[in-house]
């Protein structure tokens, strides 16, 4: 099989350092068939509130977000707002002391939250307005000023400091966004569009998508795939599999060769998060066993394919973010950066230093079939395959 014949796909909750890595494995096979899931397919071009100002918000309107499920942490920070905008007390080290002040008890701001969507969660019974609406249809009267939203347009005016939050039913439809910058700019209003997954916003910046003569994951439309920590895959993909994941999912049963990964809690490197705020990450000290993180995957199949990947480690892919968007990702505060990647991003360009070699130890691969493969001594097996 050719080496641009193999697709590589992943979860978008991947490290910035693991997507720069498996980028850079792809220009050097030669494959145009690499894609992540979900892809932040929409943002705006307005600077988001941080989530210090979703709590010291006066007044927030949401549209179309199952916030409990989508941001967990935003709905804390939606809680705080509800309580009057006090933050919890912390120590100097930065733990949380336990709130026992009254606010815990007292009446909450509900007249600060309004929340419209489809789907009535629980966010609906903290909010003084609310409704099962459709999004778009919201956004779209509220542009247009209609009658019926008049109470709702009556606060984003008197607020002093509203902000609107668009999650995934208002995202369905691009010219959503368009209408809802054109709302909080006449309001006066910060926008904060929810990304579609935990690094999802991050990995916008890389060239993690298939081109017009890849296949992306709706259709894998290759003769060998590394699948990174997605549980589905097409049904009608019958190409050699090799799955990277810390669970037996449908897709690890399906898979010619079950490679164990690392959680996400045993990384280093670094994560954007909603509010695009560069965030790193440090590694819990966990006795990984045989489990690996994706670039190590990634210079296994390089040894198996006779190809060196470029970036086998978390240094020389903080290197290589370096050279794209001048920052120093090595040396990020521990309280993460606010950085518009977009605006620094340059274009990758394929590079002519020496491979970092990193360790990886034979016995971690059980089976010899990726080995066997690239070497054309394998055939393709069934879904599921043999032991």
């Amino acid at each position: 099989v050719a080496r641009a014949n193999i697709g590589l796909y992943t979860q978008s909750d991947i490290t910035l350092e693991e997507g720069v890595a498996l980028e850079r494995f792809a220009q050097q096979l030669g494959t145009q068939s690499v894609d992540h899931a979900p892809r932040y397919a929409v943002h705006s071009s307005l600077t988001p509130p941080t989530l210090l100002e979703v709590v010291q918000s006066d007044f927030v309107l949401v549209l179309g977000a199952d916030v409990e499920e989508e941001a967990p942490v935003l709905a804390l920070r939606l809680e705080e707002m509800l309580k009057g905008g006090l933050l919890s007390p912390v120590y100097e080290h930065g733990t949380a002391i336990a709130d026992l002040r009254m606010v815990e008890r007292a009446p909450r701001k509900r007249e600060r939250l309004a929340v419209y969507s489809s789907k009535v969660g629980a966010l609906h019974a903290k909010a003084a307005m609310s409704a099962q609406y459709p999004a778009a249809q919201a956004l779209e009267e509220l542009a247009l000023g209609s009658p019926s939203f008049s109470s709702l347009l009556e606060k984003l005016e008197q607020a002093e400091r509203p902000i609107l939050i668009l999650g995934a039913e208002a995202l369905e439809r691009t010219e959503n966004v368009a209408r809802a910058e054109q709302i909080a700019q006449k309001y006066g209003a910060k926008l904060l569009v929810l990304p579609a997954g935990p690094n999802s916003a991050g990995l916008a910046h890389l060239e993690l998508v298939p081109s017009s003569r890849g296949s992306g994951l709706s259709a894998m439309n290759t003769s060998a795939a590394l699948v990174s920590r997605l549980e589905h895959l097409p049904a009608n993909f019958g190409g050699f599999l090799i799955v990277h994941d810390t669970h037996l999912t449908d897709a690890a049963k399906r898979a010619d060769v079950v490679l164990p990964a690392s959680s996400n809690y045993e990384k280093r490197g670094t994560t954007v998060n909603l509010e695009g705020r560069l965030l790193p990450l440090q590694g819990a000290a966990l006795s990984a066993g045989e489990s690996a993180d994706l670039m190590t995957v990634l210079g296994a199949l390089g040894d198996a394919l006779d190809l060196k990947p470029e970036i086998r480690g978390v240094r020389s892919a903080q290197r290589e973010l370096q050279k794209r968007f001048g920052l120093d990702f090595s040396s990020l505060p521990e309280g993460g950066l606010i950085a518009d990647l977009g605006a620094a991003k340059t274009a990758p360009t394929s590079s002519a230093h020496a491979p970092v070699v990193g360790m990886w130890k034979p016995e971690m691969l059980r089976s010899s079939r990726i080995r066997e493969f690239a070497a054309g001594e394998s055939k393709v097996l069934v879904a599921g395959g043999d032991d």
